[in-house]
């Protein structure tokens, strides 16, 4: 996950770089909007464990009202 938010940093910067007229305002922009969605990215393997443990739960209770 380090690793390809790295990447993706990198991406930008060298794409945000190469635009014609780019703003340091642009620029902070992106690079925000970058770090917010890596930052949720950071959130899914925490919803996928809450996801797997419900499942668990929901099979446990179905067997046991068998």
């Amino acid at each position: 996950m380090e690793l390809f938010s790295i990447a993706l940093s990198a991406a930008v910067i060298i794409r945000v770089a190469s635009l014609p007229h780019i703003e340091p305002g642009t620029i902070y922009a992106m690079l925000a909007y970058l770090w917010n969605f890596i930052s949720s990215l950071n959130h899914v393997p925490t919803l996928v464990q809450q996801l797997s443990r419900l499942k668990d739960i929901a099979r446990r209770m179905d067997q046991s009202l068998q």
